[in-house]
């Protein structure tokens, strides 16, 4: 019996996804970055993780910065509060009325961070999280550091180390005398900051885990193929497989797997079955910035498609080698989140043949 009417498939796609892949008040428009893919390399993200370790000191040992960020409790019974324990809804300005004016000039107003904005107790993921998701850009944290984005100087009276204290408050402290930080000026922590955002190629990308711990992803890849004409019928399958993917500095990756086809049918009285494999490489480039995302996949044959077809008749088995490929290509928009997917079905000149491939972008464990 020919063995052509066993069929041997081979592939090669060319797949193009494009993605829309403090007590100082936040930025109304949160970040859109959950679940996006994170394009730093494994050097920069080490970098990352360095610098803003730098900066961690500062946020948990720095009284003036500590203790607005849970550091004290002046609601407390008993509390570490100056001004002994405050009733819920106080006004703080009683006490802590002179700061800075802010960017326009009107005055700034004294308050806690918010609970979920505390430094407490905290480690450096969590904190370098923390800033993540609370600055959609590397530019609303540096301007924070800087003159919290134009809000109430919180910053710059830290630094000054007069707690923000009027004449009535420092009469409330024994012995009072200005403390400001002693160990990093306003201007060595804005530095610090900047050196995080760098270490990050100049912005904050990918999710808010992205420069705050190591982040790896995996392109999922699966092929079904029917083939259905008279008295015939041929299936052919691979996967799910998963493709790891290595980000170079500047937002490329690349990343091959062998892949394996498995294939069986019926035609008329015979039976057949086959047996394929090749690698299949992933590459790209990936931008994953605040509201300025985009990641190009390509996947490609990385060896030539080699396998073994054998057919089953009444009279007659045989197996022989088989090789060979077709091509398609794809290009379709996506937001560029782990688990989106893109799903190919290419047209061909015989009917009865349905090829369907799928690929996900998938966080690699």
């Amino acid at each position: 019996m020919n063995t052509a009417t066993f069929p041997f498939f081979g592939t090669v796609l060319t797949v193009a996804i494009l993605c829309l892949s403090a007590s100082a008040q936040v930025n109304p428009n949160q970040s859109t970055s959950q679940g996006a893919v994170c394009p730093l390399s494994d050097a920069q993200t080490q970098k990352s993780m360095d610098a803003f370790a730098k900066l961690v000191p500062t946020f948990t040992q720095e009284p003036r910065c500590v203790n607005c960020h849970g550091g004290v409790d002046p609601f407390a019974k008993p509390t570490n509060h100056g001004g002994d324990t405050q009733e819920l809804g106080s006004d703080c300005n009683d006490c802590h009325s002179e700061m800075p004016p802010k960017r326009g000039g009107q005055p700034s107003k004294w308050r806690l961070a918010n609970q979920e904005h505390f430094f407490k107790g905290k480690d450096a993921k969590t904190l370098c999280k923390q800033m993540r998701d609370a600055f959609p850009v590397g530019a609303d944290f540096i301007g924070h550091l800087i003159d919290d984005n134009g809000n109430s100087k919180f910053t710059e009276t830290a630094f000054l180390g007069t707690r923000g204290l009027n004449k009535r408050g420092r009469d409330l402290v024994d012995n009072y005398q200005d403390e400001p930080p002693k160990f990093i000026t306003h201007g060595g922590l804005i530095n610090l900051g900047m050196d995080w955002i760098n270490a990050m190629g100049g912005e904050f990308k990918g999710d808010i885990d992205c420069g705050c711990e190591p982040s790896h992803y995996a392109v999922r890849v699966t092929y079904d193929q029917d083939i259905t004409m008279p008295m015939t019928h041929f299936t052919k399958k691979m996967g799910p497989v998963d493709i790891p993917i290595t980000f170079r500095d500047d937002g490329s990756f690349e990343g091959e797997q062998t892949v394996f086809f498995n294939g069986s049918g019926i035609a008329y009285v015979c039976t057949g079955d086959s047996v394929s494999a090749m690698v299949l490489r992933v590459s790209g480039q990936a931008t994953e910035q605040f509201q300025k995302n985009h990641m190009q996949l390509k996947m490609e044959n990385g060896s030539p498609m080699k396998g073994a077809a054998s057919a089953h008749c009444p009279a007659l088995s045989r197996t022989v080698p088989m090789s060979g490929g077709q091509y398609g290509e794809l290009e379709k928009d996506l937001e560029g989140r782990v688990g989106e997917s893109v799903l190919w079905a290419p047209s061909v000149a015989v009917p009865g043949i349905k090829t369907i491939v799928h690929a996900e972008i998938v966080k690699a464990r």
